[in-house]
């Protein structure tokens, strides 16, 4: 049958065959789409139509992103989206510890971070001032290490720390060096009290009665002075003798601890035998407890006393002359032995009407103290009148002589005495 091409019939069946047509060409281009999606990015970046890339690789922490991920030829992206490891930032510069001091030395300023970077080694601590009473040797300075090497600016060195001042103990071969500050430093003090306190040495129960300053400053360093009794004397006495603490205590103006320990009681009176050590031995630990208690000057602890308290006090200066720099014993005698230990500055006093302990003993005492620290026999005026200081005596050690016309006596002047010759240090 024949068709013309003006009929309803025959125009659909144009139009069916051009729509047929049509779809065979979309298939065709549809496979060069599938070329396109290729071109994703490494699963970062969502391709685009036809094959373009997305946004680029999304950066890995810490870095900058590369050049984005830009199709290459036919559309597969590079792998350059991925941050490089290199962008992460290192802490570096960081400074080591510095320096650290060993206690009583500062510590140095460490190294400031460079502002990338690996860091160096660090400031490689020396080995620091040991502390203690008796370590007397100060520690290395604490070199500073490598210090922040890297980052932008490479983080300077930290200054080297400087050491601490020479360790808590000895110096010059045994004799009290810039000890330094005590343990005590930065604690609050306990309440005050004018009656005794108890320490266990040895499994004896030891007395003793501390004063401190008021108001207190728990981060100054006060000397202290130890106060000894005399035969058949007590504690209580020294707090009000020549006008409270045998008169220093008004001339301190708050500068300084007041310790007044007790003596045992042997044969029915309280003293100092040092039996078997026993006396140098709580002395020691009531050091020891004090420092640890107060902000102590380690390098200003001083002892006085006077008769059996004087004979203490030239016993503390030979057997502990690492911790004590200097005594000032009244009516006394000795040290007995020759076991000396460090060097101490020293003023005795005595009367030349005493007939308890007779004049020359205490004279022994000076002669002691003047060959220890290599004095001439030549002596000059010292204040307060009568006392003499005698000439070229190794420095930083002097030695003094104070003969009044009285007896067994504290005489009045004890407390200028006294202190003139200790606030010297």
């Amino acid at each position: 049958m024949h068709l013309r091409p003006s009929s309803p019939t025959f125009m659909l069946v144009l139009v069916a065959l051009s729509f047929s047509c049509g779809n065979a060409n979309t298939s065709d281009t549809g496979a060069g789409g599938d070329a396109g999606r290729g071109g994703n990015s490494g699963g970062t970046g969502a391709t685009g139509g036809g094959g373009s890339t997305g946004s680029g690789g999304t950066t890995g922490s810490g870095g900058t992103s590369g050049s984005g991920g830009t199709s290459g030829s036919g559309g597969a992206s590079g792998k350059g989206g991925t941050s490089g490891s290199g962008g992460a930032s290192g802490r570096g510069g960081a400074s080591g510890s510095g320096g650290a001091s060993g206690s009583g030395g500062t510590s140095g300023s460490g190294g400031t971070s460079g502002s990338g970077g690996t860091s160096g080694s660090g400031g490689k601590s020396g080995a620091a001032g040991s502390g203690g009473m008796d370590a007397g040797s100060a520690g290395s300075a604490g070199t500073s290490g490598a210090a922040g090497s890297g980052g932008m600016d490479a983080g300077s060195a930290g200054s080297a720390g400087t050491s601490g001042a020479a360790g808590s103990g000895v110096t010059d071969g045994g004799t009290v060096g810039d000890a330094g500050p005590s343990t005590g430093c930065g604690k609050a003090a306990p309440p005050q009290v004018s009656t005794r306190q108890t320490i266990d040495v040895g499994g004896t129960a030891r007395e003793y009665i501390v004063n401190y300053p008021t108001p207190y400053d728990p981060n100054r360093p006060y000397r202290v002075l130890y106060i000894h009794h005399g035969r058949g004397g007590n504690a209580e006495q020294n707090i009000t003798r020549n006008g409270g603490w045998y008169g220093v205590g008004p001339l301190s103006g708050g500068s300084t601890i007041f310790v007044s320990p007790q003596g045992l009681d042997t044969g029915g009176e309280t003293g100092w035998p040092n039996t078997g050590g026993q006396d140098v031995a709580f002395i020691r630990a009531l050091v020891n407890q004090i420092n640890s208690t107060f902000c102590v000057d380690q390098s200003r602890i001083f002892t006085t006393g006077m008769s059996y308290g004087g004979n203490f006090s030239n016993t503390l200066g030979c057997q502990m002359g690492n911790v004590f720099r200097a005594i000032v014993p009244f009516a006394g005698w000795g040290p007995q032995g020759t076991n000396c230990v460090g060097k101490v500055a020293a003023l005795v006093t005595h009367g030349t009407a005493d007939t308890t302990i007779e004049v020359g003993r205490g004279g022994a005492s000076r002669d002691h103290w003047s060959t220890a620290n290599h004095c001439t026999a030549t002596s000059a005026p010292y204040d307060p009148s009568p006392c003499v200081l005698y000439q070229g005596c190794d420095v930083g050690y002097p030695v003094g002589w104070c003969e009044h016309p009285g007896g067994h006596i504290l005489p009045t002047f004890s407390g200028p005495a006294i202190w003139n010759f200790i606030s010297q240090f």
